[in-house]
């Protein structure tokens, strides 16, 4: 019997020790993917601030000329301000993120 709770406590301690554990997997539903393309240092620096908050930003691609940034649907209206004041041209890559990793994991 003992053996048994030893096993489970292993078990337990860990699952709660994997980065994920017993947590639900986090998910993306109307997080947007938008193209930025940078044409002075000032707009990469004004991006390169943007993504200090990782709740809100997340870089997916750094070119050269071009920036992919996934954008929080709490954000995305202070963000198309934001490109709208500074007068960058964007593109849409992605409107649901969760939708394209959704069609990702169906099985055929």
């Amino acid at each position: 019997m003992r053996f048994v709770f030893v096993i489970i406590m292993l078990i337990v301690q860990t699952g709660a020790s994997m980065p994920n554990g017993f947590q639900k997997p986090t998910r993306y539903d109307n997080f947007a993917v938008y193209k930025v393309y940078v044409t002075n240092p000032q707009q990469r620096n004004i991006i390169n601030s943007l993504l200090k908050n990782t709740d809100l930003y997340n870089l997916w691609y750094n070119g050269q000329k071009e920036i992919h940034i996934m954008v929080n649907p709490k954000e995305l209206q202070n963000f198309i301000r934001i490109v709208s004041r500074e007068g960058w041209l964007t593109e849409l890559l992605i409107p649901n993120v969760q939708a394209l990793i959704d069609a990702g994991n169906k099985q055929p």
